[in-house]
Formats: C-alpha cells, structure tokens, sequence
C-alpha cells in the first residue's frame, strides 16, 4: 500500500472526501461539495448519488472548482502527497480516519470560495452574540421581577370597585 504523507490542518480544504488526498482536478458537484474529478466520477458511476446527501448525481453536473485547484497549486511541493489512487481508497468514507490520524475531513456545507477568515470572523460574532443574549436575558428577569413586585404594590393600594345591579 503507499504511504500518504501527513496533511496539514490548513489543508483540509484541499482535500477530497473521497480520496483523502489533496486535489489535482478538483470539480463541485450538485451537492455543493468538491471532490477530485476521477473519484466522483467512479461513485456515480457505481453508485449514481452524492457520497454525503445520498441525493441523485450527474457526471455531466460536474464543474471544475479553480478555486480548489489554485489553492492546491499554490501548496508547497514538499508536502505534496497526491499518487494516482488506487480502488482500494477510492471508496473510503470521509467518517473513517486514516491511518496517520492528521486529516479531519468530515466537513458540511459548501466546500468552494471558503475564505480562510472565515473562522475567525464566526468566531468574533459568537464571542459578540453571547454575551449580548445573556445580558438581554438577565435584564428582562430584572424587568419581569420589577413588574411582578409593583403591579403587586397597586393592586393593594387600590380600592375595588364592585357594581351591584339590583335584580327586578
């Protein structure tokens, strides 16, 4: 069997489902997802649905994703660990991990056009969200005790006030 270089974390996104390797002919097919052309291409045929949705899949849906496959030119060469792959990896389970346990490759959503700041700015959003949901709940607490304790105080204070209607 060969021996696949470990793939960095900042790779992942070079790295198709299937294959667990890093792109040479990366495409997007109707799922949303990017795969490498040749292994997409035996699933459907073998299988004809998306390895993640199960939904329905086309060879002739297929585009090349030039995003994918510039990122992946513009890699190193050192770390580069693409061989042309044989069938007993092609049909491995993105959930299963590989020997070498480097590659997290269980992603959802699109995999085209992520931005590498992405991470951070979803990261700076939930540490903004946070606390202003905790702070809007403390405060309609302190409003909610607020309201209970005065509408207390005048329903006391207030007189009721009865209506008789004589009975003929």
């Amino acid at each position: 069997m060969q021996k696949v270089a470990p793939i960095r974390a900042e790779d992942c996104d070079l790295v198709c489902p299937i294959t667990l390797r890093v792109f040479q002919d990366p495409v997007i097919a109707a799922d949303g997802r990017t795969y490498e052309r040749e292994a997409i291409i035996r699933w459907i045929t073998e299988h004809g649905t998306s390895p993640f949705t199960r939904q329905p899949l086309d060879i002739k849906d297929l585009r090349p994703n030039y995003h994918a496959k510039g990122m992946a030119d513009r890699r190193p060469s050192s770390t580069l660990s693409y061989s042309k792959f044989d069938e007993s990896t092609i049909y491995r389970s993105s959930r299963v991990t590989p020997a070498n346990n480097e590659v997290p490759t269980n992603k959802t959503g699109n995999d085209h056009g992520s931005d590498e700041g992405w991470c951070c700015r979803r990261r700076l959003f939930i540490l903004i969200i946070v606390p202003v949901l905790v702070a809007l709940l403390i405060c309609g607490l302190i409003v909610g005790l607020l309201m209970r304790k005065y509408s207390s105080m005048f329903s006391k204070s207030t007189p009721s006030i009865s209506i008789c209607i004589p009975c003929t």
